[in-house]
């Protein structure tokens, strides 16, 4: 059993993962159509749960506190992360807003599930779906 502070410190802990994944969908799959799957996968296993809470009738964080651990916290290295795929990996000029709007608004969705969330979690399904959604993947 956790509190909040293990719960924050279990999302910050993931986010490296998600962040790379989602940057691989939007680079490359258009091209790695097999591995888009396994991506997602990824994705979905890094965090579509938080930790149990410490005692029954205890809140999990809040939808803000969530986006702030999850989004807020790492936004600066998106940037970094970003410019050196795109520099040892696709060779190509891929706009970065574009990559920026779409793991924000993965980010802030994922923090409203949350938020609504009763016993912690985000369906696996919601979240292929919404992928697919934001990252145009048919």
């Amino acid at each position: 059993m956790t509190n909040i502070p293990d719960i924050r410190r279990d999302i910050i802990y993931h986010i490296p993962v998600i962040r790379e994944h989602l940057m691989k969908l939007y680079l490359y799959s258009d091209v790695r159509s097999n591995d888009v799957n396994i991506w997602k996968d990824t994705i979905c296993s890094a965090l579509s749960s938080l930790p149990k809470k410490s005692q029954p009738g205890k809140s999990y964080p809040t939808s803000n506190e969530v986006y702030k651990w999850s989004w807020l916290t790492w936004e600066d290295t998106i940037i970094d992360k970003y410019d050196y795929w795109i520099k040892e990996f696709v060779r190509k000029d891929y706009p970065y807003y574009e990559f920026y709007q779409k793991a924000n608004s993965y980010f802030k969705w994922l923090s409203e599930m949350f938020g609504k969330s009763k016993n912690g979690t985000v369906d696996s399904n919601d979240i292929y779906r919404k992928l697919d959604d934001i990252f145009d993947i048919q």
